[in-house]
């Protein structure tokens, strides 16, 4: 007679399974076959829900065989392309004549070229619910494929023997705009010290009713690519084409480039649904803060402010207080290394007497990727962490995480506390 979680009903099983991560779920299915089998959906939903490829001959092998099995296509939610510099010579070898094909001098990739048609005939025809994608770099340092195609480094001239990363993105997009994909979420992660080449990112597709109308269905869009002032009209675009963006992440090159896109979605009055927002790096005044916020103050849930600095018109405890005030629904704040008036550390923002609070019991004390400590802030006797650089031999709260019911109480403590300037002694001193 069965026994245990093999006896239950399938359903239940299932439900189980759904709680668990990819390695606890895989360890549940060698315990016997009939857990192996009750378990089947949940193990393709979790393990194939997300598919990444860097276009080389056995990553596009394997994509064309989960494209073609019944029981895992329907699975697949997005795609995550991770860039890969030497992965050009698969599109010669494969495909012929290159990235590009011969006499091609816009230095754009053609999405007529054979290795983009595979691809969109993939994700149109077999993977219908892959929707979302997540392009991926990173620059090692020894690598120069961030910076080809600039034609003041190569005397006017593409280098059309290398995928760039603008390629790889302006290729996706052409594959959104031509099959008209209704795009579900859109991430741009490239880390390093390169940038998008917009002479290679075609511009005139995203005018075009058929990427506007897969656009449209837009939710989610990150751009951690650090922009530049070059790109402001194309990130404008894109924001402006996606009427029901619900989340939205902008990392900028330089926190000067961020005022003029701010500006131009204030005009605009962009963004009436968002419920997330993030902003790296991003250079503002407190009345355009207020601005670009005042049209999902009744959406908005989730704030993340990192880097940022206001000019004139208000210093951030003005912006904490009118937060507070009209921002009923924010469930979620995370503000760290705010400055005003300039961007150097000695203006930066700082909380002198939270990290007099106790520690929340059974946390730890982190060291990477930033030092923080979860404490017990009062008398609002609410779990926050909070973020601390060292200055001098003293800990400086320099940021604080939050989420809970209380936003606006915590939002009201952190501007009755602010102080800017690392002026003010503090109890914690520590060793640099």
């Amino acid at each position: 007679m069965r026994s245990g979680l093999a006896a239950l009903a399938i359903e239940l099983v299932e439900l189980i399974a759904g709680t668990l991560d990819r390695g606890d779920l895989i360890s549940l299915r060698l315990v016997c076959k009939e857990l192996n089998t009750k378990t089947l959906y949940s193990f393709r939903h979790t393990c194939f829900r997300t598919f990444s490829t860097d276009f080389s001959r056995a990553s596009m092998q394997k994509l064309e065989n989960i494209a073609s099995s019944e029981g895992i296509r329907h699975h697949v939610q997005t795609l995550r392309v991770i860039i890969d510099p030497t992965v050009w010579k698969l599109w010669a070898d494969d495909f012929g004549g290159g990235p590009f094909p011969h006499g091609h001098d816009s230095g754009c990739l053609e999405s007529t070229h054979l290795g983009a048609q595979r691809v969109r005939d993939i994700l149109v025809e077999r993977l219908v619910n892959c929707r979302s994608f997540h392009l991926q770099g990173h620059d090692e340092g020894n690598c120069h494929f961030f910076h080809i195609g600039y034609g003041e480094l190569f005397d006017n001239t593409f280098d059309c023997d290398h995928l760039t990363c603008s390629d790889y993105l302006a290729m996706v997009l052409a594959i959104i705009s031509e099959a008209s994909l209704p795009v579900k979420s859109f991430w741009v992660d490239f880390r390093g010290p390169g940038r998008l080449d917009v002479k290679r990112l075609q511009f005139p597709v995203y005018q075009q009713p058929a990427f506007r109308c897969g656009w449209a269905h837009l939710q989610e869009l990150y751009l951690e690519h650090g922009i530049a002032a070059d790109q402001i009209d194309w990130v404008v675009d894109l924001i402006s084409h996606a009427p029901t963006l619900q989340k939205l992440s902008l990392t900028f090159q330089s926190d000067a480039c961020s005022t003029d896109l701010i500006n131009r979605l204030i005009i605009g009055h962009e963004l009436p649904a968002l419920q997330y927002l993030k902003l790296f790096c991003a250079r503002v005044t407190v009345k355009q803060m207020s601005g670009l916020l005042m049209a999902s103050r009744n959406s908005l849930r989730e704030l993340f402010l990192r880097h940022c600095y206001v000019r004139d018109g208000g210093p951030w405890v003005t912006f904490f207080r009118e937060l507070a005030k009209y921002f009923l629904l924010l469930e979620s704040i995370n503000f760290v290394r705010l400055t005003e008036y300039g961007t150097f550390a000695g203006n930066c923002v700082h909380y002198p007497t939270l990290l007099d609070n106790p520690i929340v019991p059974g946390s730890k004390v982190t060291s990477f990727p930033e030092r923080s400590e979860f404490r017990l802030l009062q008398p609002l006797q609410l779990p926050a962490k909070l973020i601390w650089k060292p200055r001098h031999g003293i800990r400086w709260a320099v940021g604080i995480k939050y989420r809970g019911p209380q936003v606006d109480a915590v939002l009201n403590m952190m501007a009755d506390l602010a102080q800017v300037g690392f002026s003010v002694p503090a109890n914690d001193r520590i060793m640099d």
